[in-house]
């Protein structure tokens, strides 16, 4: 809520004169360091972040899968 108006703010980076900010996003914010020519692709076409994600789920089931094998109290976490 906005101080002044009480108004509900709206989205996108603010920068305020008290020396904070915030950043407001209504469906998630993708920060990222790749190289991304947004004049030519949309920016919710992210297929690198997509194929990493993929493999850092594979990846974390295989860990809680082998986890479960060796501890029976993890089993519960399933």
């Amino acid at each position: 809520m906005h101080q002044g108006t009480g108004l509900q703010r709206g989205y996108g980076f603010e920068l305020r004169t008290d020396l904070w900010g915030s950043i407001r996003a209504d469906k998630g914010l993708l920060i990222t360091t790749y190289n991304q020519d947004f004049t030519s692709r949309v920016s919710v076409n992210n297929p690198d972040g997509f194929e990493h994600m993929g493999a850092t789920l594979a990846s974390t089931a295989s860990l809680m899968q082998e986890a479960g094998r060796r501890n029976p109290a993890t089993r519960a976490c399933r």
